[in-house]
């Protein structure tokens, strides 16, 4: 055998040795990844889901937890992976792996516009119902930090008929003085020629009155709105005092707006979310904790 015959045999063997790494590498990786593509090293513990009707795949993670849940869409069924912070009830995401919902109605579900109203909110949800049962009737009230001014926010909502019945949004000071009756009296005054703090804040509650929600105001980053005409003034601080008055309303559950159109499609997702909570709640109460 001659030295090129040689060398031929050592290259082929090379790369026979490299062609198996290769596919051994390859079966590694696969074995790393979920049905849906995830990597799944990251995953602590994984937890027993047979006899449960909706929750398909729990896990425990070192960022909190992971359900996949399967709940009757108005089509077919819509599948969710729910993503929770450490405390088992903060959702830090929300995914629609599966869902056949009509086009432009129901499908909207899968949009950033729906899901982001569960991220960095606290299960249990609730979504807000055209017909009025979801909110228990009274009167509910919220009050804020004082601001630098002295200002603190305080927040009224009267629930109806199960529906925003009305609200009313004043800052009063510590010395009893409040916003609206200042800048009524011309004591408080921010433009020269612009609306009222009174006419501002009245301006939002009414907006919020007629849309039966806070989604629409849509805050930027200074809290300023762009969706009632004629409003300067910060709303941020009055969306989280309304939010407390309805989640009070709510029996502690957070508020999250229907697709419009696809009422069926929403409650499915909804459903799936407090689904994905209520079996992470039983698996801490049947290990004592976590």
């Amino acid at each position: 055998m001659d030295k090129k015959e040689i060398k031929g045999i050592l290259a082929l063997a090379a790369v026979t040795a490299l062609s198996f790494a290769v596919i051994a590498g390859s079966r590694a990786l696969s074995l790393n990844m979920s049905d849906d593509g995830r990597e799944e090293a990251h995953v602590l513990e994984t937890y027993d889901v047979s006899g449960e009707e909706q929750v398909e795949k729990a896990v425990r993670t070192a960022e909190g937890y992971e359900v996949t849940v399967r709940e009757a869409g108005y089509v077919s069924d819509i599948v969710l992976l729910v993503s929770f912070g450490t405390d088992a009830s903060t959702v830090a995401g929300v995914q629609v792996l599966e869902q056949n919902e009509t086009e432009s109605l129901g499908s909207r579900i899968a949009e950033p516009e729906f899901l982001d109203q569960f991220r960095s909110a606290s299960a249990p949800f609730y979504l807000t119902d055209p017909d009025g049962a979801a909110l228990t009737d009274g009167t509910y009230h919220a009050q804020g930090q004082p601001d630098a001014s002295g200002y603190t926010d305080q927040v009224s909502v009267t629930i109806s008929g199960g529906r925003i019945a009305g609200v009313t949004w004043d800052a009063v000071a510590e010395d009893g003085s409040s916003k609206s009756i200042l800048s009524e009296n011309g004591m408080y005054t921010m433009t020269e020629d612009g609306p009222t703090w009174s006419a501002q804040s009245k301006a939002v509650t009414a907006a919020v009155v007629e849309r039966q929600s806070l989604s629409f105001l849509k805050p930027d980053e200074a809290g300023k709105t762009d969706a009632v005409a004629g409003v300067s003034i910060s709303v941020d601080g009055f969306m989280a005092l309304t939010d407390q008055c309805l989640s009070q309303a709510a029996g502690g559950r957070t508020q999250v707006d229907a697709v419009s159109g696809a009422t069926r499609s929403s409650t499915a997702a909804v459903s799936g979310v407090n689904d994905a909570y209520d079996f992470l709640q039983s698996v801490l109460e049947r290990n004592g904790g976590m």
